[in-house]
Formats: structure tokens, sequence, C-alpha cells
């Protein structure tokens, strides 16, 4: 990590361990506790704060301690400040830090509902996702789960490749299987554009023209092939830039499908 962005970090952990606005001596010691905790950084067993109620007393030794074992492991500060946007109640902190990651060109974003840290992607990917996510539906909340799975700190492929066939699967079974909209599944929908395809039409001719059904199908089949999923000797871990090449995927197929694309005859 940056010098430059290190300074700017501790001194945003300050302002979020702090409870007034000008850096007096009231600090959430529990929150600190917590976020030491959380990040699994290994400070001295001697190093306490002296508390008074609710609210503590800031200790030098402490605040020392964790902003050095923060700077010895890029990996612990980077879970430092994770944790911190989840645990903090500091709203006004966690809205400047995007601000301090953009400005020094950190590869890490603030989420947009300002609780994780999240790896920046290009804007148009990006946009693309905010776009996908904002109906409040069950598409977009599973899409961003598969986002979370797929670019926050603590990434999981499979689980993000998962989250990422339910969110298209949410919207494609009420298409083609209208009467099983809430028990149908990924795998049968596919099935049925495969067998009865005829059926149904894209209203957005591609390539030569052609409205058939079959290159809808041919996402499909890429997306719902998640080797995790088996339990027999083809099963394999997906890894991480595979599940998010799939969730880009899953994010173009759920808006085509909420914009018409797809239409029984």
């Amino acid at each position: 990590m940056p010098r430059h962005l290190q300074v700017a970090l501790t001194h945003w952990l300050r302002r979020a361990f702090t409870q007034t606005e000008d850096y007096t001596d009231e600090w959430d010691y529990p929150l600190m506790m917590v976020i030491a905790s959380s990040a699994e950084l290994s400070l001295p067993p001697d190093v306490e704060a002296k508390t008074s109620g609710s609210k503590s007393t800031y200790n030098t030794e402490f605040f020392d301690a964790f902003v050095q074992e923060c700077r010895n492991n890029e990996e612990k500060f980077l879970d430092a400040i994770d944790a911190t946007l989840r645990f903090s109640r500091n709203a006004q902190a966690n809205k400047e830090l995007e601000q301090i990651l953009q400005a020094g060109g950190s590869s890490w974003r603030v989420s947009d509902d300002e609780t994780s840290l999240q790896l920046r992607v290009e804007a148009s990917a990006q946009r693309a996702a905010d776009e996908a996510m904002q109906p409040a539906d069950l598409a977009s909340d599973e899409l961003r789960s598969a986002w979370v799975a797929a670019y926050g700190r603590t990434p999981n492929a499979s689980d993000a490749w998962d989250h990422s066939i339910k969110a298209v699967e949410a919207v494609l079974v009420p298409i083609v299987s209208p009467k099983a909209a809430q028990t149908g599944r990924l795998g049968q929908a596919i099935g049925q554009l495969r067998k009865q395809g005829h059926l149904y039409r894209l209203t957005v001719p591609f390539g030569d023209g052609s409205q058939d059904v079959g290159i809808i199908v041919a996402m499909l089949d890429k997306l719902y092939s998640n080797p995790d999923r088996h339990a027999n000797g083809i099963r394999r871990v997906p890894g991480l830039t595979e599940a998010q090449a799939l969730l880009h995927l899953a994010i173009t197929i759920v808006q085509w499908l909420r914009q018409g694309i797809l239409v029984r005859i």
C-alpha cells in the first residue's frame, strides 16, 4: 500500500474511532476492540484503554499499536478498514473514505451501502452492475450477494456463481414457466427453451437477423455450468476470475430479460 494512502487511511481511522468531530480525547474504545478482533490484529496484551462509562479516554499506546499492526500487513490494514465500515456509527467518516481511496488510486472502493470494501472495476462495468441491482426485486438481491462474493474482502467464487444463477433464475422462470414462477429452476427453464424454442422469440434480431432463442440458450448454458455444484468426480472449485466473468454475464442476461428481449409467441 502506498505511503500516501497509509497516512490518509490512518487519519481516516482516527476520525472513525473518535466520538467528536474535532478529534478531542473522546474515543470509541469498544469499537476499536471489535475492529481489532475482526481484523485479527495481534496487539500487545498490556495495551489497554482507560474507560469511563460508555466512553473511553484516548490511549496513545493502544491506537499506535493498532495502526502499527495495520501498517505492517496490508491485508490486515484493508480488513480493518472493511470492518470499520461494517461496524462504525460515524456515517460522515464512512462517506469520506471513498474520496480518499479514489483520489489515492486504490484498487478498492466503498460499497454503495457504505458497509464494506469492494474491488474497483472498470467504470462501465460498475455502471451496468449498479443499474442491474437498482430494482427492488429478488434478482437484484441475488446480484448484490454475488457481487459481494466476487469483489468483497472475503471472495467466494462458488457463492458468486450460485447467486448469479439464482439472479437469472428469478427473472427467467416467470417468463418461460409462469405457473412455476415460485418453484421452477434454471435448468428446467433452459431445457424448455431448448426443446420448445419455437414457442419463443427474441424481440431484437441478432447477427443474421434471426430472432431464434439459441443465443440466449447458449449464454444460459455457460452460466448454468458451475462445476462446484456436482458431487462426483467432475466437481472442481471455480476460479475467482471465472466467477466474476459469469457474474457479468448474469448481469447482461438479467437486464435483457427485464427489458423484454425474450417473449413467448
